[in-house]
């Protein structure tokens, strides 16, 4: 069984998870179509690209924000 290359790409274009939004537009608004070794490339390209494009955060949560806390320094009895 021999599986046409515009099928096998219209598979995998379809199958993309929905990361990959902006590479199907661009896909799609392009008249010339590429074949399945033009498709591989292009997406290795993309997964570089998505794994620049991260953001990294970090949260920072203080406890007590503006309340100082007092030591109760007056309780210790001195022997």
């Amino acid at each position: 069984m021999t599986v046409d290359d515009s099928f096998l790409l219209q598979i995998t274009m379809n199958s993309l998870p929905t990361k990959y939004e902006t590479f199907h537009i661009n896909y799609n608004a392009l008249k010339d179509r590429w074949n399945i070794d033009e498709l591989s490339s292009k997406l290795i390209q993309e997964v570089a690209r998505l794994k620049k494009q991260r953001v990294h955060s970090i949260n920072l949560v203080e406890q007590g924000a503006g309340k100082k806390v007092k030591p109760k320094a007056k309780n210790f009895k001195k022997k």
